[in-house]
């Protein structure tokens, strides 16, 4: 059986129903950003779940709605490792 939700569109404030969708697959890989200062930024978008939502678009093309999590890894430059 499906599993249905209700979810708000943040835009609108209006509620949308959907089906939530199984991941079958996933690649999600870490991305990683040098600041000027030395810093790197590891990032990684995680998404947990995907919702089909009833509402098509003006096209009538499907909309999604999805859940994501980010997880943020922060390396300072070595000279701020090690208090210089």
């Amino acid at each position: 059986m499906p599993i249905r939700k209700t979810v708000n569109d943040p835009v609108t404030n209006k509620e949308q129903t959907g089906t939530v969708v199984d991941i079958v697959s996933a690649n999600e890989p870490m991305m990683a950003l040098k600041l000027a200062d030395g810093t790197e930024l590891r990032i990684k978008n995680s998404i947990m779940e995907v919702l089909l939502l009833d509402e098509k678009d003006r096209n009538g093309e499907p909309i999604y709605n999805f859940s994501a999590q980010m997880n943020v890894q922060v390396y300072p430059p070595e000279k701020t490792k090690n208090g210089a």
